[in-house]
């Protein structure tokens, strides 16, 4: 079904006009969601006589995965210093993604992605008092919810001609899904009515000397590009910018095949946890990590930041925070609790899109409690010396036939140094350097992933 198509006209004696024309229809792609049009609202005049100087008017914004645009054609005056310096919705800053012009009259996109729902004041802030304006307001549905895949190709023209040649900006869509928006200013003496602009639907407005015509059109994505491009017939020179740029869908991925698989604990200590998988066939791979319980899955079109010092990454929800995003088969992760269980999720995903693959790779693993020296029990056929030791101790025991791992810890349970033996026949002598530690009271550890001795040492 094809929506309605929206219109929108508006002049401005003595200063500016724009008009804003929406197209819109309905196009499934991989998730069969488009960008789809919600509301529009315009407002037009000069920034208030106070200070700040300001202007505001009312957009509402409804529905989910929303994002909300604003174009602005602006007069910046004689000598070319009048600005707009900033856009807010609900008290939120807009972020200007395009501005295009020559200096005195220009073309502007601004965006927020998730504005708060409800009726709420678009306000505009300008440098100057009294600055001529023309502002509107689109807000869009199922849009992307990551800035840096919500905006797509960006392009701008400007021109300076009285024939029927304006400015050009092409863009290209990535699927059907997008949304194609542009902002346009133009000056002119007379204009003759009739515009063969590349974007439907189009319009003309009629405006007497000295008048600022300004404009602003979407059309939905085909996936080829489209020319922004205004062709006005004049009788004398003319000012002309064009911005455009696409708005991606929050369908717009393409979801992984294979999922990572295999998840393996390597090693723990107190506070860390070694953890390894094998990949699938995603662009990349998240490891999201919960304390005590299975942890909450990512948000398609939502990029996180990972840290691997557990609860300083992103908290993708209830605790659930991400330790690990890349192209790799591995992570470390530290900030631990003793004696604690962590339950960790391995997501493939496409970055275009930031779409993660359902039925994650899981496992659980606990870290080993923190020993106190009054807790070390000393194994008869497990000994170090000398100790105290300075550079090296010698470690020594027997009774073991698999491979076994000596590990230095310090009282805060942090690994400092390991080595790992392999290819046992039951007896081992060894030394370990620690002429690079601290002096102090530390463990050494011996485990054969099964069982495990540990006694005190000092480091002089």
């Amino acid at each position: 079904m094809i929506k309605p198509v929206y219109s929108i006209l508006f002049q401005y004696r003595n200063g500016l006009i724009v008009l804003s024309i929406l197209l819109f229809g309905s196009v499934f792609g991989v998730f069969g969601q488009a960008v789809t049009y919600d509301a529009l609202a315009s407002n037009q005049g000069a920034t208030s006589f106070g200070s700040p100087a300001i202007a505001t008017w009312t957009h509402p914004c409804n529905g989910t995965d929303r994002v909300l645009v604003v174009s602005i054609a602006e007069d910046k005056g004689a000598l070319g210093t009048n600005e707009i310096t900033g856009i807010t919705y609900n008290g939120v800053a807009l972020t200007k993604q395009l501005q295009t012009g020559n200096g005195f009259y220009e073309a502007e996109l601004w965006y927020l992605i998730a504005p708060a729902t409800g009726a709420n004041n678009v306000v505009i802030t300008s440098n100057t008092q009294g600055m001529n304006y023309v502002g509107t307001s689109v807000s869009f549905t199922n849009a992307h919810q990551s800035a840096g895949n919500l905006i797509g190709n960006t392009n701008s023209g400007t021109g300076n001609s009285a024939t029927t040649t304006g400015a050009t900006a092409s863009v290209t869509p990535t699927t059907a899904n997008d949304m194609i928006i542009n902002s346009f200013v133009y000056r002119g003496f007379n204009p003759t009515p009739g515009i063969t602009g590349t974007l439907d639907p189009r319009n003309i407005a009629q405006a007497s000397f000295n008048q600022i015509w300004g404009g602003c059109q979407t059309k939905q994505g085909s996936g080829a590009a489209i020319a922004s491009q205004y062709d006005w017939m004049d009788q004398t020179s003319n000012d002309w910018a064009v911005s455009a740029m696409v708005l991606h869908s929050i369908a717009d991925c393409t979801l992984p095949i294979v999922q990572a698989s295999g998840i393996s604990f390597d090693a723990e200590t107190s506070t860390t946890i070694d953890l390894s998988w094998v990949r699938g066939d995603g662009d990349k791979v998240m490891v999201v990590c919960k304390a005590g319980t299975i942890p909450t899955g990512p948000t398609n079109g939502i990029n996180y930041t990972a840290n691997a010092v557990f609860a300083t990454g992103d908290d993708v929800g209830s605790s659930s925070y991400v330790v690990y995003d890349g192209t790799g088969a591995s992570v470390t992760v530290t900030g631990l609790t003793p004696s604690s269980s962590y339950y960790f999720e391995i997501w493939e995903y496409s970055t275009l899109g930031d779409c993660y693959l359902t039925n994650p790779e899981a496992g659980n693993h606990s870290t080993v409690s923190l020993v106190s020296y009054e807790e070390i029990i000393k194994i008869e056929n497990f000994k170090i010396f000398p100790n105290p030791a300075s550079e090296e101790f010698t470690y020594s025991f027997f009774g073991f036939e698999n491979s076994i791992r000596i590990e230095l810890f310090n009282t805060s349970g942090q690994l400092m140094k390991y080595e790992t033996i392999v290819s046992l026949d039951g007896n081992y002598q060894g030394t370990l350097n620690v002429s690079d530690v601290a002096k102090g009271l530390y463990i050494v550890k011996i485990s054969d992933g099964k069982n495990s001795s540990q006694l005190k040492l000092s480091k002089q």
